[in-house]
């Protein structure tokens, strides 16, 4: 779980500080754009104790991956413009 936040904190964190002038990126940016893997981080403790370690490890995993194509796709899309 923790991977997971740090990892959405240190792309966003990156996502900022590679930006600069009128395409700069800010924190709301970031939270419209990747909302859905925000969510998701808010939504891992409500995640069954019950699963196996098989199962949090994909769905950290898938989290993790979510995050940084987010941010990846955030990066592009704003240096196009």
């Amino acid at each position: 779980m923790m991977k997971c936040i740090i990892t959405f904190y240190n792309e966003s964190i990156k996502s900022i500080m590679e930006s600069s002038g009128e395409t700069k990126i800010t924190w709301s940016l970031i939270y419209n754009q990747l909302k859905p893997q925000f969510i998701r981080l808010t939504q891992m403790k409500f995640e069954d104790p019950k699963n196996s370690l098989a199962d949090f490890n994909e769905y950290f995993e898938s989290l993790c991956d979510d995050i940084v194509s987010g941010s990846r796709k955030l990066n592009e899309a704003n240096l196009i413009k």
